[in-house]
């Protein structure tokens, strides 16, 4: 194999793995992994640090835009396959996330998330297609039209693939922001005593805050 092509190939290949190492997603689950793990009970006024626990929500759901789950968010990834030469790849065209605030819950407390600003890392579950010989689904021509994309170009169906993700009750997630410690009977909890009486009556907020990002994610990397 001659001396260029493989230089070619290695530096084709570095390239492929910065892009990857250092893309937005990799980042934030580097920044889960990376952070301390503490009880939801033991969070520090004020600190920042992860929690992990089971997700529920106590308002009401979104629907996941492509499958119709309830959820308490979802991301969408469209993307098309353009053509160059003889070579192909896949380029996003459509990038949306919503979220409601839910609660994490794990055995020594409750936690209440705030999504407002997160930067969410949801593991695609939901995978489909459409091309030439396969129109979008209603739920994927609606989704299409709603951001002002078409499935069809000027001949043929462009050719788009769709991922789609989401946080649903009794899943396991992992955030990490700053928190917020508050108590629901500051003065009757005086006279009950006891790390029971404390947790039961603490309030856990976390949120993006003072300059300080919110991670969530339940990619199983950063929730085991």
């Amino acid at each position: 194999m001659p001396p260029l092509f493989l230089l070619a190939l290695v530096a084709g290949a570095a390239i492929m793995f910065g892009a990857w190492y250092f893309s937005e997603a990799q980042k934030i689950k580097r920044a889960l992994r990376d952070a301390e793990h503490v009880p939801i009970a033991r969070y520090p006024h004020g600190g920042i640090k992860k929690v992990i626990g089971v997700l529920s929500v106590e308002g009401e759901l979104l629907t996941a835009p492509l499958s119709g789950r309830p959820c308490a968010a979802w991301e969408v990834i469209v993307q098309e396959q353009r053509s160059s030469g003889k070579s192909t790849s896949w380029h996003t065209i459509i990038c949306e996330v919503e979220a409601v605030p839910f609660i994490l819950e794990d055995h020594t407390g409750r936690a209440h998330i705030d999504p407002s600003g997160a930067q969410l890392v949801v593991t695609a579950d939901q995978h489909s297609r459409s091309g030439t010989f396969d129109d979008p689904t209603p739920e994927e021509h609606a989704f299409l039209d709603r951001h002002g994309e078409e499935g069809t170009g000027w001949v043929f169906n462009r050719t788009l693939r769709y991922r789609e993700g989401v946080l649903e009750a009794d899943e396991l997630v992992a955030v990490l922001g700053q928190g917020t410690v508050s108590y629901d009977d500051a003065p009757e909890r005086q006279h009950l005593g006891g790390y029971r009486s404390l947790a039961a009556s603490k309030r856990l907020y976390i949120r993006a805050a003072g300059g300080h990002p919110l991670y969530i994610s339940d990619d199983a990397s950063v929730v085991s």
